[in-house]
């Protein structure tokens, strides 16, 4: 996981497990609001096919702003939290 968020955008922690985006601490940074859906499909396969989107919110901690995608496959639904700080202040 932590490739993904170094592809996607900066990391947050030079550890893996601390980037995986199950939670806000662990939010995958991304630097274009697009870079999401990237990381989803790479994660769960196509989109309309191998998983939906359940919801998207946009969350604020502190000074931070994340969105929170929730994903639902076959076998299961999930968050996956996406710190979109940067994209805010454009």
């Amino acid at each position: 996981m932590w490739f993904f968020s170094w592809l996607l955008g900066k990391r947050r922690s030079t550890d893996p497990s601390q980037t995986d985006g199950s939670s806000l601490e662990t939010a995958i940074v991304v630097s274009d609001v697009a870079l999401e859906y990237e990381y989803l499909a790479r994660r769960f396969g196509q989109i309309h096919v191998d998983w939906e989107l359940v919801s998207q919110a946009l969350l604020q901690s502190n000074d931070r702003y994340f969105d929170r995608m929730r994903v639902r496959t076959e076998e299961m639904e999930v968050d996956v939290f996406f710190d979109v700080t940067s994209t805010m202040s454009r």
